[in-house]
């Protein structure tokens, strides 16, 4: 029972050393378990964080790229809208020579036929004077030889009384010198005769001139068909450029239309632009639809281009889609012919 005894003490004995032993260890462990768990969760927050800030990083980079690939792209369709801009400007321009090189070939062959028509007119003048002059030279002839034949009668009768016919002698001399004084009267009415045919050959020279004057236009009307789209397709400070005319008195006369105005002109006002041969000095209106600023006039060594400011213009357009432009002829400053002018200006003071 002693020895039982013992030896149940010494198995108690050994246990509770155990059970201290395992409860040290025990709390050895669980402490590095709570250190072990506070590394794991630190390493985990800094991973948590680490991986937060990486795909922070990862989105601006994505979103700096991104961005730059829109600047690009932007850029690159200015780029292109710009390429086509000149592209239009370009063809544009193309199509405005060719109009051009059309137009200055008309005018050659216009000028071709005013030059003929103006030369047939002189050889009818030179053809009228020489007849009249041939006319005259005739009736001289006629004139000279009834006078020789007088003469010849006159001196058989001298030459057959000279003896007895003094004072016919006397009488003769008196006659040939009134004779003298006739054929001096006739040359000088020759000569007179000559100096109005000239001057009518001026006459008709200067009436004929004002005759095609006259009978050139005083007003051009340039319409500018589908105007409302063509304007449209135009960026400021593209122009409608019409062609090249002629009214009365001008050369090479030339219209242009900036719908959406100059880079000088008031904001919301188209630009209606006329260009004027050079020494030109007129006095005309220009009409787009139903309004106009009134007359204008060129000044001497002054522009030639003129400028007409238009509100409002699309309210012009007329039921077939067209803008009218005409320009009116009032006077050339420079004839002081009042017939040819299509106006009369009384002014009083």
């Amino acid at each position: 029972m002693q020895k039982d005894a013992a030896v149940h003490k010494r198995v108690d004995e050994l246990t509770n050393m155990t059970e201290s032993t395992f409860k040290v260890i025990n709390e050895r462990f669980e402490e590095m378990v709570r250190v072990s768990r506070a590394r794991m969760g630190q390493i985990e927050k800094d991973l948590v964080e680490g991986t937060a800030g990486l795909r922070a990083d990862c989105r601006s980079e994505i979103e700096r790229v991104r961005a730059d690939y829109e600047q690009e792209a932007a850029r690159l369709d200015v780029d292109l809208g710009d390429l086509h801009t000149k592209y239009d400007v370009a063809k544009q321009e193309i199509g405005f020579l060719q109009e051009k090189v059309v137009e200055h070939r008309e005018w050659a062959q216009r000028q071709l036929t005013e030059t003929a028509t103006a030369t047939r007119a002189v050889q009818v003048d030179s053809q009228e004077g020489l007849a009249a002059t041939t006319k005259m030279l005739n009736a001289l002839r006629d004139d000279a030889v009834a006078f020789r034949e007088k003469m010849g009668n006159y001196v058989g009768i001298l030459q057959h009384t000279s003896d007895k016919r003094g004072d016919a002698i006397v009488s003769l001399e008196a006659q040939r010198g009134k004779i003298r004084h006739d054929l001096d009267v006739l040359a000088g009415d020759h000569k007179a005769y000559t100096g109005d045919m000239d001057s009518w050959a001026d006459d008709v020279r200067a009436k004929v001139e004002r005759l095609f004057r006259a009978l050139e236009p005083s007003k051009g009307e340039w319409r500018i068909h589908r105007a409302h789209k063509r304007a449209k397709d135009l960026k400021k400070p593209l122009a409608i450029k019409s062609p090249v005319f002629s009214v009365r008195g001008l050369k090479e006369v030339q219209l242009e239309f900036f719908p959406e105005g100059t880079n000088n002109s008031p904001e919301g006002k188209a630009v209606l632009r006329a260009y004027l041969p050079k020494g030109a000095l007129v006095r005309f209106q220009i009409w787009v639809g139903f309004s106009s600023d009134g007359p204008m006039e060129t000044k001497p060594n002054g522009s030639l281009a003129f400028d007409m400011f238009v509100d409002d213009w699309q309210s012009q357009i007329q039921d077939d889609g067209s803008l009218p432009v005409v320009l009116t002829m009032l006077k050339d400053l420079t004839e002081e012919d009042e017939s040819l002018s299509t106006e009369v200006r009384i002014e009083s003071h």
